[in-house]
């Protein structure tokens, strides 16, 4: 497969990318690989799945990487899922993703580090997917509810009882 340092080497339409350093004085080369392709996704409330296509003969070797952030923020804010195992596809709690939002996402792939044979650097990121958040909706903020009222209710109670208590003393 690895014919030459630095060549562009085409086998069953995978482009390897060949970078060929020496490692520790052993000649493996170095691979990047292309990044997977497809990318797809679908998101209920539950759970969002997102998948991709790579060569089939290639699914047991490798390793991915996903990233996915809200549509409108830079990719330096995204967060980072790999997936179990070496399926070309993740699900992501639905509780990740706020309700009304658009979200992009994106993966890319390597040889698992578990391979021996060769080893790669990361690929290129793949194109994108975006989807939208149908989570619950963010319960809106209150001020006073029941649990808050509950607590105010009893000490100020017990205040005004005390007061009233001390008052009625001094007086009689």
């Amino acid at each position: 497969i690895l014919s030459g340092m630095g060549q562009n080497v085409q086998q069953m339409g995978l482009h390897l990318y060949v970078t060929a350093v020496l490692l520790l004085g052993e000649g493996r080369g170095r691979v990047k690989l292309d990044p997977p392709l497809n990318i797809q996704s679908n998101i209920t409330a539950s759970k969002c799945q997102i998948w991709w296509t790579v060569f089939s003969y290639l699914d047991e070797v490798l390793q991915y990487q996903l990233q996915y952030k809200e549509h409108s923020k830079p990719w330096e804010t995204a967060l980072n899922k790999t997936p179990p195992g070496s399926l070309p596809r993740i699900e992501i709690e639905g509780t990740e993703f706020r309700s009304g939002i658009s979200y992009v996402a994106r993966v890319r792939c390597k040889v698992s580090e578990i391979e021996v044979s060769y080893h790669s650097q990361w690929s290129d990121w793949s194109q994108t997917t975006v989807f939208q958040g149908e989570g619950t909706p963010e319960p809106s903020v209150k001020i006073f509810n029941i649990r808050t009222l509950q607590f105010l209710f009893i000490p100020l109670s017990f205040a005004t009882l005390l007061y009233l208590f001390w008052n009625c003393k001094l007086f009689s």
